[in-house]
């Protein structure tokens, strides 16, 4: 697993709880790789109708403890049209190898 420095209120500001994050270290592994890039993404527990209208989010929610779903947009081609985008973040099963 990668080492990656984290201030943990800065994670906590965003809504997600120090229980949850220790159950499921893949999580806070991708808001760590992520953060830099799209900024780290609020937890919400359940999306609401505000996304769907919402022009510009990011957002992580569960979706069955260890599945949590990325949403996001992303700006294509000005400021008023966004792409919306959703990635799974799951713990990465081993794979089996033969011997």
């Amino acid at each position: 697993m990668m080492q990656l420095y984290w201030r943990p209120e800065e994670i906590y500001e965003k809504g997600y709880k120090k229980e949850d994050l220790a159950r499921n270290p893949h999580l806070l592994e991708y808001i760590l790789r992520i953060r830099d890039i799209l900024g780290a993404p609020e937890f919400v527990e359940k999306p609401g109708d505000e996304l769907r209208y919402a022009d510009n989010f990011n957002v992580i929610y569960p979706v069955g403890d260890p599945i949590f779903i990325h949403a996001y947009t992303l700006e294509e081609g000005g400021s008023s049209n966004y792409s919306r985008k959703y990635y799974v973040v799951e713990p990465e099963i081993p794979s089996k190898r033969a011997h």
